[in-house]
């Protein structure tokens, strides 16, 4: 119970008050952008159908750029094929949208909270690459948007904390730090 606690306090706290200040200088008369890698359990055909009205709104407003999408494979029940993409890509195609890079994320539960996952099977490890290579090539600074099961993140971190905290966009990093500790610690 209390992982599921973590995992909407995460969501929560990633989520709502987002600043938009970025790396780079804005005009204050532009409208101000939040970069955002999200992460969810979103299935198609979909189990619970509130992940497609998330992403339909993160679709939807116009200061959010979705600069990566991974699709949490926590659940045994689903299969890789039956990730969101066609959500993903009608969406998109619906707002005019880019349709972001997508990766299918971990499959199999961390061992230990300093896991690095890298004994997972090649086929899971995309999740954790896009993240670090979404924040390597960001100009911006990065909202780190998850729900489901955060292993992604956890090893995005565990395989290199100095660049999820650098990319990350500050107003997070202490939020992050007491989530990924109370996530580690509920493993």
């Amino acid at each position: 119970m209390k992982y599921y606690f973590w995992v909407f306090i995460t969501g929560i706290f990633l989520f709502t008050g987002c600043s938009s200040s970025t790396k780079k200088q804005q005009n204050p008369s532009e409208t101000q952008r939040i970069f955002m890698i999200y992460s969810s359990d979103l299935f198609q055909p979909p189990d619970d159908p509130d992940e497609h009205y998330d992403i339909a709104m993160l679709f939807s407003l116009n200061e959010i750029e979705i600069k990566a999408m991974i699709f949490d494979l926590a659940s045994s029940k689903h299969q890789p094929e039956e990730v969101g993409k066609t959500a993903l890509e009608q969406l998109s195609k619906i707002t005019g949208k880019a349709t972001p890079p997508w990766k299918i994320g971990l499959r199999h539960p961390l061992r230990s909270p300093d896991d690095k996952a890298l004994e997972q099977p090649e086929e899971f490890q995309g999740g954790v690459e896009l993240i670090l290579s979404t924040l390597e090539q960001s100009e911006e600074q990065v909202v780190m948007f998850l729900v489901g099961s955060c292993r992604d993140f956890v090893v995005a971190y565990n395989r290199n904390p100095v660049q999820v905290f650098r990319y990350t966009h500050p107003d997070y990093n202490e939020i992050m730090s007491s989530v990924l500790a109370g996530i580690l610690e509920s493993l």
